[in-house]
């Protein structure tokens, strides 16, 4: 197993006292909360409310188009669609969505090159028509009237600003 001059009796005391160690850790972990925060970490709020939590993306080191990308493998279109989703330890994010009659306005999470509504506006535009607009940082959605000038987003401050993309729900 090892080379001829060690006994696999070596060998195979080195296999369970290493899975023995694994058993004691795991068995410790498992019964002290902050030691298994401390191993495993803990799941992270990446959307609430349809509404980027940017301080999870930063902590996470993710970026605006690695959620959207998430997202979109989880058939969401827009971030009125999500309730919340989590990036777990494992690297995978969760998504929770609000039920079909519940669905707001929201920012539009496809590439950049394939957005209907073509390259963000900033603030000192003009708006061009009343609609709903998403804050392209954070996906604060705003009712904004023709005419009006595009202003700081009110929750991230940020000024760059998109066309929401609309819920189409069949209420029937």
């Amino acid at each position: 197993m090892m080379g001829k001059d060690v006994p696999i009796l070596h060998g195979i005391l080195v296999i369970t006292t290493v899975a023995v160690l694994q058993t004691v850790a795991e068995w410790t972990i498992n019964r002290n909360k902050r030691l298994e925060i401390f191993m495993e970490g803990r799941a992270d709020c990446l959307v609430e409310d349809g509404l980027i939590v940017t301080s999870s993306l930063d902590r996470n080191n993710l970026s605006h188009e690695d959620l959207f990308r998430f997202l979109r493998s989880k058939d969401v279109e827009q971030l009125g669609q999500v309730k919340r989703a989590f990036f777990e330890t494992s690297g995978l994010v969760s998504v929770w969505c609000f039920p079909k009659t519940e669905i707001v306005p929201g920012l539009g999470i496809q590439p950049m090159d394939y957005r209907p509504d073509g390259h963000p506006v900033t603030c000192g535009d003009r708006i061009e028509k009343t609609g709903y607009y998403s804050c392209r940082y954070c996906g604060f959605t705003l009712l904004m009237k023709q005419g009006a000038r595009f202003t700081p987003c009110e929750k991230c401050n940020e000024n760059d600003w998109s066309s929401s993309v609309r819920p189409e729900v069949d209420l029937v």
